[in-house]
């Protein structure tokens, strides 16, 4: 009836679902094991109410949920701290409304869309209820947009907005989310563009709000009826983004920096920074994990008083000692007349050794992806891993960081995909074609072509792209 999965932060939230029946019954609550010890998952505060579910977009929504009384009788209440505002759907659109200034109208589904190759076949609060969708067949046109806007919502400092999109068809727009203030959109907080395959993804967009606003959630058609977009439970909540704070994956959305830690021994330091750096024409516009202004990464800030060659070095986490080759992989932007240098290098037993891997220069305006293999004959030791930037000859040399894996194993050559576990390092071009490739499973959808098994591993639960 419900189903929840993955990290969901360091917090406790808020869920309900619906119940319709008229026979006695009883609920049965399954945690299923991944079988690693970070694992655990909680439950507190279960009630049942009559009625239909839905939380008003008001912190004081739901009901009080009290514990018994206890002495002394002064013990406060135990209340359950849902989402500022929560929307699955199921009982309506919770005060959501649809703007006037679009081309046309979100529509409530339950079930699969009513055009074959696009749209989602089922919802995904419980798999049998509803979600909001954009219908792109005929009198719709390429470009058209339609605004679903939330009921005013009062903030203050950081937020999380979470939602889970459906974006699968050959001729996929884009999907966008802005904040309504004073009658003014303003510039999008989070986008996204084409295909995302035939699966309900998770989107948590880290915003920063002062008074009052609403969210907008704009979907796009793209040139063809082949473009149905999808979006189901929505919440906004208090404090930032889970984000990852796991030492083997860092996106920096954790202020704490996942537990890297600036060098006491170079020049400067590492800054971390959403949107664009200050100064113009070096460093990222957005970051790469979220690709909106709102996201964070690290950067050297190269102005006055940084002169040429200092150096700013951030510190990972302590990694235990192995015999299995580990693959390092990041995101860096190097952009500006005047770059210097990033260096990767290891740190064991207090000392910092030479670079193993560098890149020097320009590298364009856009955020590049590096694999490094760290050999198991340097690994017989603790180690941490140590990212050293350099600056150039000028203020034009910001260089950035993000989105920081460490796995077990070498790296693979670079380009190299299976698509088991999504598009790897690939993307999807938003210019100069036509259409997107996605990933497939089993026969495709056109009798007489395409594959009906993948390579890897010739079954037809093996992905492929197509």
């Amino acid at each position: 009836m419900w189903t929840l999965s993955g990290n969901q932060g360091n917090s406790w939230n808020g869920a309900q679902f619906p119940v319709t029946t008229s026979q006695g019954f009883r609920i049965l609550i399954e945690a299923v094991v991944k079988g690693t010890v970070t694992g655990d998952a909680a439950l507190d505060d279960l009630s049942f109410t009559n009625g239909v579910c839905g939380w008003a977009p008001t912190k004081a929504s739901p009901p009080n949920l009290t514990t018994p009384p206890t002495t002394p009788a002064t013990t406060p209440a135990t209340t359950l701290n849902p989402p500022i505002t929560s929307c699955n759907f199921e009982s309506g659109i919770c005060g959501w409304t649809q703007s006037h200034n679009d081309q046309f109208d979100w529509t409530r589904q339950k079930g699969r869309t009513a055009t074959s190759n696009t749209g989602p076949v089922s919802d995904h609060t419980t798999g049998h209820g509803y979600y909001m969708f954009i219908e792109a067949s005929s009198p719709r046109r390429n470009g058209d947009k339609a605004r679903l806007v939330s009921p005013p919502i009062t903030g203050h400092g950081q937020m999380c907005l979470n939602f889970w999109y459906h974006m699968f068809g050959a001729n996929i727009n884009s999907l966008s989310v802005y904040l309504l203030r004073s009658a003014s959109l303003g510039t999008a907080v989070w986008t996204k563009q084409g295909t995302q395959g035939n699966a309900w993804k998770q989107a948590q967009v880290p915003v920063t709000v002062q008074g009052q606003f609403s969210v907008v959630m704009e979907a796009s058609r793209g040139v063809s009826y082949l473009g149905d977009i999808a979006i189901d439970d929505v919440s906004l909540t208090t404090g930032s983004c889970s984000g990852s704070t796991n030492a083997n994956s860092c996106n920096f959305e954790d202020p704490n920096l996942c537990g890297y830690t600036q060098d006491t021994t170079d020049d400067f330091d590492w800054t971390r920074q959403s949107g664009q750096t200050a100064s113009a024409n070096t460093g990222p516009s957005a970051d790469h994990t979220f690709g909106t202004p709102y996201g964070h990464y690290i950067f050297i800030e190269s102005s006055n008083p940084r002169r040429p060659n200092n150096k700013a070095r951030i510190i990972s986490p302590m990694y235990s000692a192995t015999s299995t080759a580990q693959c390092v992989q990041f995101y860096y932007h190097m952009y500006g007349s005047q770059i210097g240098s990033l260096n990767l290098k290891l740190k064991v037993q207090n000392a910092i050794g030479n670079a193993f891997w560098t890149k020097s220069g320009n590298q364009g305006n856009k955020w590049n992806v590096a694999q490094v293999t760290l050999d198991a004959s340097r690994l017989s030791l603790p180690y941490q891993l140590v990212f050293e930037g350099v600056r150039g000859s000028g203020y034009l040399s910001d260089i950035a960081l993000d989105d920081i894996q460490i796995r077990s194993g070498p790296c693979v050559s670079q380009g190299a995909c299976n698509f088991e576990k999504g598009l790897c390092t690939w993307t999807n071009a938003h210019t100069g074609d036509n259409f997107d490739w996605r990933r497939s499973s089993g026969s495709t959808t056109s009798g007489g072509t395409g594959p009906s098994t993948d390579h890897t591993l010739g079954t037809s639960i093996g992905q492929f792209g197509s």
